[in-house]
């Protein structure tokens, strides 16, 4: 870059003209026939013509005018403004620049020789902008001017969005009337601007000359290091002056392309066919498309060589290819049944090829039959429309399956009489079972039949004929269950069943189970085996009851029921046939229906019922022991023997010298029975504990005899007895009327439910306030369950009504005064009993039992007198 010193210094001026600045240009131009207009608004906005109302003088006679607008820049001058300038202030020796602004500086007169008119007195102003520089360029035009005073003229010829394989050449021109000094260009990015190239690539710099239109390719570097895709090249330069172009506006867009052309597939890949396909394959490429070739199960040679290629197309004038076409019949008639590939090579007109292994597409020849893979057995029984398992299979893709019973034909694809499958499928397998058409089982006799199919594929591939084909026995009759052995015996063991099923085509399985028929049909869960897959027409056996089955049948009637099916899953199942027995396995049932642990003082009555469903033969008791056991009855009584019944619920006493034989308290009886089989019950159970009880409550009076009330007293008094307690009652200074008569007597509680009673009470307070003074007798009686009564003159508690306070006589001394501690001679007396004594001096507070502060004359004193000596302490 040239030094700045080349910059030739600016002289600014400022005058103020008036709208009539065409007088002043009249002056300059008197001789000819050219004038410049100058316009004029009233704000910073650009000048048009809606704001040029107010210019009285347009000189509409002038021939060519120069009309300056404000812009953001000085230097925007318009061409479209300026055609009809052919000679314009030719004889002017110096140039005016003339744009719009708010300055009011004044012209001065030694900045303007050249100028014949100053009108400084006018209001409107026009910035009038004076530089010696500018006097020898031609500034006849805007353009030059626009270079005079803007920098150079930066012009892009190159076809911008062009596509290119290598560093492409640029065609940029650079032009300046006042010299050219440097320029440089850069890839994606305008900055830095201004004169700082770092990360710029020199054009040129320090050049001589006004204008460079010399071509220049992309530097290597800069070209290796773009991606593929759209770029755009920036381009800076600056004059002899020092004005600097750059930024955004002079840029060059371009386009990488260093890959082939795109290649898309539009075809399925694994289709199937059985005539040459139809490919539909687009091509692409944003350079321009040259030519493109496919070829069958190889991508060699590759490169530009296209020996053994099929051409698409070739020349190709066009970013993209989009027609469809059909493989060459000469390459499909060569290809053999199964999977083959087509591979693609495309060039575009930069010399990109795109080819080898990607893309390709494959596809599938199928010129065979659908299979057909018939599973269920041959020749299998039936009682109901038969499921047939059959699976049909076809790489190129099933469309419709049909089956006809003892008939193939019409064959071919046409299916009058058919029964549909499947149709219009998708898919190359089909494994789905399916049920017979009812209707069509129905129509059919019992016996041999013949089911045929017919199948075929997407292609049009068929198979049909008297193969596939399954034969099948329609039957339709149960098998027949006959029971021998006599139904509603009684058994202690397992039982054993002549049974005897028979099946005119063939047998296949048979079970029973007891107390249930079900689940039914072929379902065999908790059910016992038979026979399985038999195969012949009868069996005759006995059956024996499994011992596993029968230890877990409770004792009472069970019903054995079968099920059997032949060949053809015929069922014979339900509610009958069956089979009725009895088990009992069992000794007697013994239910003792008396409370356990109830208390007697009589005979007991036993509340006692046998039970035995093959019937009871004998039962037996005896108290307190309950050997020897089995039917040894040594020292047993006798409850029945030689019964005729299956239960026995008649009471019975308890043997009356048994009775008398026992001691009060607990006892236990035991039993045992058997039953007609033999089956006996006995040993430590069942039994039934009893209590005897002659006894009365026990009463036990818990507190103090002699004791001193002035309330009634709370009365710790426990009542127990072994049988259970019924009542109590007390009554004071009187125990009569004796027995349950209650007459007088104060309840303390009746029909209790416990053998103990510990609650405390107090004494009625009517009872209370009716006794004197003095001592009193408290009488207690209480009753049983049994009704065994304690009542009488004890149990019995004594104690002291004293509703009267000591006496204290103070003996000495006696009013007199006193120069030294006194000492006084009191007596205490109660006519029941003293108990503590207290004194105070100058206060009696507290009162009562209260002894705070109080001195202690004695407690817990013994007597009814009690006389003491007092000192009192200074």
């Amino acid at each position: 870059m040239k030094s700045q010193n080349k910059l030739i210094s600016k002289c600014l001026f400022t005058v103020f003209l008036i709208l009539t600045f065409q007088f002043y240009i009249n002056q300059r131009t008197i001789a000819q026939s050219s004038s410049i207009i100058v316009e004029y608004a009233d704000s910073i906005l650009p000048i048009g013509l809606d704001n040029s109302t107010i210019l009285d003088n347009k000189a509409q006679e002038i021939d060519s005018m120069i009309i300056v607008e404000y812009a953001e820049s000085l230097y925007e001058f318009y061409p479209q403004y300026s055609e009809n300038l052919s000679n314009t202030a030719t004889e002017v020796t110096s140039r005016i620049i003339v744009e719009y602004a708010e300055s009011t500086i004044l012209l001065n007169s030694e900045n303007s020789s050249s100028l014949s008119y100053v009108a400084n007195e006018v209001n409107p102003r026009i910035i009038i902008e004076y530089s010696e520089s500018l006097l020898n360029l031609n500034l006849i035009y805007p353009d030059e001017l626009y270079q005079a005073l803007g920098g150079p003229s930066i012009i892009v010829n190159t076809i911008g969005g062009s596509y290119y394989g290598s560093p492409p050449s640029m065609d940029v021109d650079f032009i300046d009337a006042t010299g050219l000094d440097s320029a440089y260009y850069k890839v994606d990015s305008y900055l830095p601007t201004g004169t700082d190239t770092s990360g710029w690539i020199e054009i040129f710099s320090d050049y001589t000359g006004t204008s460079y239109t010399t071509d220049f390719i992309m530097d290597n570097s800069i070209w290796s290091s773009l991606s593929e895709g759209s770029h755009r090249v920036y381009f800076k330069a600056w004059d002899d002056l020092g004005y600097v172009v750059d930024g955004a506006s002079h840029a060059l867009l371009l386009n990488k392309d260093t890959s082939g052309p795109l290649i898309t597939v539009n075809n399925q890949d694994g289709n199937y066919y059985a005539t040459p396909p139809l490919l539909d394959i687009d091509f692409s490429d944003p350079a321009g498309l040259d030519y493109a070739y496919y070829k069958v199960d190889s991508y060699t040679p590759l490169g530009i060589d296209t020996s053994g290629w099929i051409e698409i197309f070739s020349d190709h004038l066009g970013t993209s290819y989009t027609t469809d076409f059909t493989i060459d019949s000469s390459v499909w008639v060569s290809l053999s049944e199964g999977s083959h590939t087509v591979y693609f090579k495309a060039r575009d007109d930069l010399g990109n090829i795109n080819d080898g292994s990607t893309p390709s597409w494959q596809f599938n020849i199928d010129l065979t039959l659908p299979s057909v893979i018939l599973n269920t057995l041959n020749n299998s029984y039936f009682e109901s429309p038969p499921l047939v398992d059959i699976d049909f299979f076809d790489s190129s893709g099933l469309d419709a399956a049909y089956y006809k019973v003892d008939s193939y034909t019409p064959l071919g694809i046409d299916t009058s009489g058919w029964i549909e499958i499947f149709s219009d499928y998708v898919g190359t397998s089909y494994t789905t079972d399916f049920f017979m058409d009812n209707t069509i089982w129905s129509s059919l006799s019992e016996g041999s039949h013949i089911v045929y199919f017919k199948v075929w594929d997407d292609l049009g591939n068929i198979h049909d004929g008297p193969v596939p084909a399954l034969g099948f026995i329609k039957d339709t009759e149960d098998p027949t269950i006959t029971i021998k052995t006599s139904s509603g015996g009684t058994y202690n063991t397992p039982p054993s069943i002549d049974i005897e099923i028979f099946d005119s085509l063939g047998l296949n399985d048979a079970y029973y189970k007891v107390d249930s028929y079900t689940p039914l049909g072929t379902d065999i869960l908790d059910w016992i085996e038979i026979f399985n897959d038999y195969g012949e027409n009868n069996y005759t056996s006995n059956i024996d009851l499994a011992i596993s089955l029968w230890n877990t049948l409770a004792d009472g009637l069970h019903t054995v029921y079968f099920k059997t099916w032949d060949i053809a899953g015929n069922i014979n199942d339900g509610s009958t046939p069956s089979w009725q027995f009895s088990k009992d396995s069992s000794a007697p049932i013994i239910l003792i229906n008396n409370v356990n642990g109830s208390p007697y003082n009589s005979v007991p009555t036993l509340d006692i019922d046998f039970s035995d469903l093959s019937g009871l033969d004998a039962a037996y008791y005896k108290v307190d022991s309950y050997t020897p056991i089995a039917t040894n009855i040594t020292g047993w009584y006798e409850i029945f023997s030689d019964f005729a019944g299956t239960s026995y619920t008649t009471d019975f006493t308890l043997d009356n010298d048994v009775w008398i034989s026992l001691s009060e308290g607990f006892h236990f009886v035991y039993f045992k029975a058997w039953d007609d089989l033999g089956n006996i019950i006995d040993g430590e159970s069942p039994s039934w504990q009893f209590i005897i009880d002659f006894s009365e409550p026990d009463i036990v009076v818990n507190i103090e005899n002699d004791s001193y009330y002035n309330t009634p007293p709370l009365i710790d008094v426990d009542f127990s007895d072994p049988g259970g307690l019924d009542a109590a009652y007390y009554k004071v200074n009187s125990y009569t009327p004796l027995g349950t008569d209650t007459s007088g007597w104060i309840e303390i509680f009746s029909d209790y439910i416990g053998t103990s009673y510990i609650t405390d009470f107090t004494i009625d307070n009517s009872v209370w306030t009716s006794l004197s003074e003095g001592s009193h007798i408290v009488y207690f009686k209480a009753w049983d369950d049994l009704g065994n009564i304690n009542d009488g003159s004890t149990p019995s508690w004594q104690f002291n009504i004293d509703l009267t306070p000591p006496n204290i006589i103070i003996n000495t001394p006696n009013g007199k005064p006193f120069s030294t501690p006194p000492i006084f001679n009191v007596t205490f007396e109660d006519s029941y009993n003293l108990k503590s004594a207290y004194y105070k001096i100058e206060s009696y507070t507290p009162m009562g039992t209260d002894t705070a502060s109080w001195e202690q004359i004695f407690i817990d004193i013994s007597g009814k007198n009690h006389t003491t000596e007092i000192i009192i302490s200074d």
